[in-house]
């Protein structure tokens, strides 16, 4: 049986912006003060969003990224991508 190999990517996000997934799963740390929004989804101070897929399945989807006013702006994106 032949194990499927994946890895992982990390990106920090210091400002309000479009992100492309292109990924199997994707989450979304708050490591700032600021409340930052997935596309309307909060995600505050120390909280994960995580989205994922099922098997070999890949997300196309474009996530609006955009941050409170105030506070320290910090979130990392983690993406699981397959390898061919």
């Amino acid at each position: 049986m032949n194990l499927l190999e994946y890895n992982f990517t990390f990106e920090t996000l210091a400002e309000s912006q479009k992100v492309e997934s292109n990924c199997n799963a994707i989450s979304f740390k708050n490591q700032g003060a600021a409340s930052a929004y997935v596309n309307g989804v909060e995600v505050a101070q120390g909280d994960v969003f995580t989205l994922s897929g099922q098997g070999l399945e890949k997300d196309k989807t474009v996530y609006t990224v955009r941050f409170a006013d105030s506070g320290t702006k910090d979130l990392v994106i983690i993406r699981k991508n397959y390898r061919a």
